[in-house]
């Protein structure tokens, strides 16, 4: 090592910085490299691919409900204070919706062993549902307040919907590139409910709930 300011030490320490610089741009890439492996194979990417599911079906499931009751109070013509009423019927009719907040809690927990940071994000979305459900419930036991509720709910979805999405584009992402290409497909298609689905939706409403609604 030289000693001194001289012409030798500057030029020793640039040579140093040079090589310092290029092992670091090593590292960091074997660092990237190791990260990207451990999420696109393996464990991390099966955990993933799981919360990445889960997601999918949170989005389902904030979507199908609203389209559902819309559907059907426009078909048996009930006044719109009926639909916090029959929204909490139909959330109990879906199927997989009771763990489906253990599924994706557990999930997430998997990916946090991985990336914490992706993990931290991916934190929040599965009380979407549940909020919903609690605040339908107040409506529908208090008359006052169900009129309210169909702007309330569209809101509230407005809200979720875009950052829920997010979400999901970032976990496909993680997840590989065609899963990413395959999950933008499915974000962008325009979301409706085939009449058959309708009508079975209606074919399993109490008809106790459709006596309340007034439905002609």
């Amino acid at each position: 090592m030289p000693v001194g300011t001289g012409p030798e030490a500057a030029e020793w320490l640039a040579e140093v910085f040079a090589v310092d610089k290029a092992v670091l741009a090593l590292i960091i890439g074997w660092l990237l490299s190791e990260l990207s492996h451990r999420f696109r194979t393996g464990h991390g990417r099966v955990a993933i691919g799981q919360a990445l599911s889960e997601l999918l079906e949170l989005r389902h499931g904030l979507l199908v409900l609203a389209e559902a009751v819309k559907e059907v109070v426009n078909h048996l013509k009930a006044p719109p204070e009926f639909q916090a009423v029959l929204r909490s019927v139909l959330s109990s009719l879906i199927p997989g919706r009771a763990d489906l907040h253990a599924r994706y809690v557990q999930a997430v927990t998997t990916i946090a062993g991985v990336s914490p940071v992706l993990a931290y994000r991916l934190r929040g979305p599965e009380t979407a549902l549940p909020l919903l459900d609690q605040l339908a419930g107040l409506a529908a036991s208090e008359p006052s307040a169900a009129g309210v509720w169909p702007g309330l709910e569209a809101e509230i979805i407005a809200q979720v919907r875009p950052r829920l999405e997010e979400l999901i584009r970032k976990a496909a992402w993680c997840h590989g590139w065609r899963t990413w290409w395959e999950v933008r497909r499915v974000l962008k298609k325009p979301f409706a409910l085939p009449a058959e689905v309708i009508d079975r939706i209606i074919s399993q409403v109490p008809k106790e709930a459709l006596r309340d609604s007034g439905a002609r």
